[in-house]
Protein backbone atom coordinates (compact mmCIF):
# COMPACT_ATOMS: atom_id res chain seq x y z
CA UNK A 1 0.00 0.00 0.00
CA UNK A 2 2.86 2.35 0.20
CA UNK A 3 3.10 4.53 -2.66
CA UNK A 4 -0.35 4.79 -3.39
CA UNK A 5 -2.94 7.58 -2.93
CA UNK A 6 -6.14 7.54 -1.33
CA UNK A 7 -7.75 6.94 -4.52
CA UNK A 8 -5.73 3.97 -5.28
CA UNK A 9 -6.60 2.70 -1.56
CA UNK A 10 -9.94 3.54 -1.30
CA UNK A 11 -10.27 1.33 -4.86
CA UNK A 12 -8.47 -1.27 -3.59
CA UNK A 13 -10.11 -1.50 -0.44
CA UNK A 14 -13.56 -1.72 -2.41
CA UNK A 15 -12.00 -4.57 -4.56
CA UNK A 16 -11.52 -6.37 -1.18
CA UNK A 17 -14.95 -5.55 0.23
CA UNK A 18 -16.79 -7.04 -3.40
CA UNK A 19 -14.89 -10.25 -2.60
CA UNK A 20 -15.73 -10.34 1.17
CA UNK A 21 -19.07 -8.81 1.60
CA UNK A 22 -22.85 -8.46 -0.22
CA UNK A 23 -24.49 -4.91 -0.53
CA UNK A 24 -27.95 -5.10 1.05
CA UNK A 25 -29.37 -1.47 0.53
CA UNK A 26 -26.87 0.80 1.87
CA UNK A 27 -25.27 -2.11 4.13
CA UNK A 28 -23.00 -4.69 3.82
CA UNK A 29 -23.10 -8.07 4.75
CA UNK A 30 -20.59 -10.65 5.51
CA UNK A 31 -20.70 -13.61 2.26
CA UNK A 32 -21.38 -16.50 4.76
CA UNK A 33 -24.32 -14.66 6.40
CA UNK A 34 -26.36 -14.10 3.67
CA UNK A 35 -27.20 -17.71 3.31
CA UNK A 36 -28.59 -17.07 7.19
CA UNK A 37 -30.68 -14.33 5.89
CA UNK A 38 -32.06 -15.32 3.28
CA UNK A 39 -32.85 -18.28 5.81
CA UNK A 40 -34.79 -15.99 7.62
CA UNK A 41 -36.57 -13.86 5.04
CA UNK A 42 -37.86 -16.69 3.82
CA UNK A 43 -39.21 -17.90 7.37
CA UNK A 44 -41.06 -14.54 7.95
CA UNK A 45 -42.03 -14.09 4.34
CA UNK A 46 -40.53 -10.61 3.92
CA UNK A 47 -37.79 -9.22 1.99
CA UNK A 48 -33.85 -8.93 2.83
CA UNK A 49 -34.30 -4.87 3.44
CA UNK A 50 -37.37 -5.34 5.70
CA UNK A 51 -35.96 -7.83 7.67
CA UNK A 52 -32.93 -6.08 8.87
CA UNK A 53 -35.33 -2.96 9.70
CA UNK A 54 -37.22 -5.55 11.99
CA UNK A 55 -34.66 -7.23 13.85
CA UNK A 56 -32.79 -3.74 14.14
CA UNK A 57 -36.01 -2.20 15.61
CA UNK A 58 -36.62 -5.75 17.56
CA UNK A 59 -33.00 -5.39 19.30
CA UNK A 60 -33.62 -1.82 19.99
CA UNK A 61 -36.87 -2.23 21.78
CA UNK A 62 -35.48 -5.49 23.95
CA UNK A 63 -32.37 -3.28 24.44
CA UNK A 64 -34.51 -0.32 26.07
CA UNK A 65 -37.64 -2.53 27.18
CA UNK A 66 -37.81 -1.69 31.11
CA UNK A 67 -35.44 1.01 30.95
CA UNK A 68 -36.90 4.57 31.55
CA UNK A 69 -33.89 6.51 30.40
CA UNK A 70 -34.68 7.25 27.22
CA UNK A 71 -32.09 6.04 24.02
CA UNK A 72 -29.06 7.29 23.51
CA UNK A 73 -28.77 9.91 20.47
CA UNK A 74 -27.11 7.58 18.48
CA UNK A 75 -30.02 4.68 18.51
CA UNK A 76 -32.99 7.26 17.87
Amino acid sequence: MVGMDTKERQASWRERRKQTCTRIGELWIANELVPLLDDLTGYYGIGRVALIEKLIADRHAAWSEGDDAPAPAAMT
